[in-house]
Formats: structure tokens, sequence, C-alpha cells
């Protein structure tokens, strides 16, 4: 049991080792990739968190009481954040260079006024008992 408790242990380790490195180029240029390494990420972190209540019976006497992986929880969430927060950073700049140059059309001060009194409660009564 103990073996298999350090193995599970390597295991997270190595996905948060192996995977970014090995997949840094797809995870830098696929949205989707992005969002799928993240989601694996929480989906291991929330399997962390519940392995030592789910286990805890059928584990020897001093490892059940020691045996948890909380401690890395932190880790693989913040990698998976970390990761995703890049794509998001990446496709804003994309949405942003879009819309680079464009000439917003602003509208005239009376009919900003004349559209927020009437979806503020009532058109023209709410503007009567206003002033």
């Amino acid at each position: 049991a103990t073996t298999l408790y350090r193995t599970a242990r390597e295991l997270l380790d190595l996905f948060r080792a192996v995977v970014p490195q090995h997949h840094a180029e797809e995870l830098a240029s696929l949205p989707r990739l992005a969002a799928l390494f993240h989601n694996d990420c929480l989906f291991l972190a929330h399997h962390a968190l519940r392995i030592a209540h789910r286990y805890r019976r059928r584990l020897p006497t001093p490892l059940n009481k020691c045996a948890t992986m909380v401690d890395m929880i932190p880790a693989l969430r913040g990698l998976g954040e970390q990761v995703l927060q890049v794509q998001l950073n990446k496709q804003q700049l994309i949405l942003d260079s879009f819309t680079l140059g464009v000439e917003w059309v602003q509208e005239p001060e009376g009919e900003a006024e004349d559209q927020s009194g009437a979806g503020a409660g009532g058109g023209a009564g709410a503007g009567a008992m206003a002033t």
C-alpha cells in the first residue's frame, strides 16, 4: 500500500513536470488544448483531494492517518491556471488587434440620457418624479 501511495504521488509529479514541457508548443498555440489541460489539472486536483478519504479504511495503520495528497492541489491548480491564462492573454491580443484602428461612433449626450431614463424605471413618468 505504501508503494502504491508513493507511486500515485510520483505520477502526479510526472504529469506536472512532463506534460507542460512535452506539449509546450501545442499548449501555447491551441486554445482548445490549453483549456483541456486546465480541465485535466482541475480534475486531478479534485481527485487528489478526495483520494485520502476514499481509501483511508483500506490503508495500513501508519498510512491511513497521514496519506494525503492535499499538498499537491495548489501546484496542480496553479499550473492549469497559468497555462490557461497565457492562452487567454494571447486570445485577448488577437481580439484587440481586430478592433485596432476602428473608430467607434459616440452617441450624442441627449440620446444616451433618454435611453438610460427609459430603461431605468418607466420612461417619462420616472423622469418627472426625479425632478
